[in-house]
């Protein structure tokens, strides 16, 4: 009998361990502890290796894309304008920047092209609303897309900021020595002082806001002024250029501003179609050409 309950016993016992195993696997965990104990001193080779090595370069890498990551971040907190931010960026990347430093680069541009942007007013329901979080800022080329992103990381609103944007806010306001006549830009597009005012005080108040939505800009020109030129702007569909020529008989002055192209279509209109027997000046003095009520208007002639 004692001899039965032996072999019974054992085989109990293996059960009860098959058993234990399946629900806890406490043997393969101990085996594979000690192996690790044991192989832990030990060179990888093999498929080990290179298991290892792809790991730890992973891990480099990573680190080091958080590294320049930090430091994208850090460069683009310190630029003070959109020009310098798209510089930072690499191509095809991104980086995000605070809602203060937003309004901080927005706020750098001209009154007339900031509107391009964003409308001031939205920008501060924005800005004092608890959604806004982050900016993030894209590069394309020489252009950005940039999301304004709320708390639970949706895109609030959009917008591009392409490169002839950056190149507008440089030349805004800029005054240099000459005559509209010099700039070939301006060829065939100027008038006197007196007929632009004339027919720019003709428009409504929305339709000259749209021109030129900072009336500082007008209270600021240089005086007297004596001709006003249209002119393109280079690489751009979007905008043109208005030239302030200002004289004082001794020295000439030309003050330049980008607009809106669309926005001077019925003010371009008006200066060559309406009362055109005072279409162009005809030379540097004031004088004008007369034509016939039925006459085409006349190309303007160099001085």
């Amino acid at each position: 009998m004692r001899r039965l309950w032996i072999p019974l016993g054992f085989l109990t016992l293996m059960i009860l361990l098959a058993v234990l195993e399946m629900s806890s696997n406490f043997v393969e965990k101990g085996l594979g502890g000690y192996l690790n104990r044991r192989n832990r001193g030990r060179e990888a080779w093999g498929r080990s290796w290179e298991e290892q090595r792809r790991t730890h370069e992973a891990v480099k890498k990573l680190d080091e894309e958080v590294v320049e990551a930090d430091k994208l971040r850090a460069r683009a907190e310190l630029v003070t304008s959109f020009g310098e931010l798209l510089s930072v960026i690499p191509e095809n990347q991104g980086i995000p920047i605070s809602p203060a430093k937003f309004v901080e680069l927005y706020l750098t541009l001209p009154v007339t092209i900031r509107k391009t942007l964003i409308e001031p007013s939205q920008l501060v329901d924005l800005y004092w609303g608890d959604n806004w979080v982050r900016t993030s800022v894209w590069r394309k080329g020489d252009r950005a897309t940039i999301y304004l992103v709320d708390n639970r990381n949706r895109i609030m609103t959009n917008m591009t900021f392409p490169g002839t944007l950056t190149e507008a806010a440089v030349i805004h306001g800029q005054t240099k020595p000459g005559s509209l006549y010099d700039d070939p830009v301006f060829r065939g597009n100027i008038y006197s002082a007196e007929r632009f005012f004339s027919f720019f005080q003709r428009l409504s108040p929305s339709e000259r806001e749209e021109i030129i939505s900072d009336p500082d800009i007008l209270l600021k020109l240089p005086t007297p002024v004596i001709r006003v030129g249209f002119g393109s702007f280079a690489g751009s569909t979007e905008y043109s250029i208005i030239g302030f020529e200002a004289s004082d008989n001794r020295v000439s002055s030309v003050t330049i501003y980008p607009v809106l192209s669309s926005s001077l279509s019925r003010l371009k209109w008006m200066l060559a179609w309406e009362d055109s027997d005072t279409l162009f000046t005809s030379d540097e003095t004031t004088d004008t050409l007369t034509l016939d009520d039925d006459s085409p208007p006349l190309e303007e002639e160099s001085p």
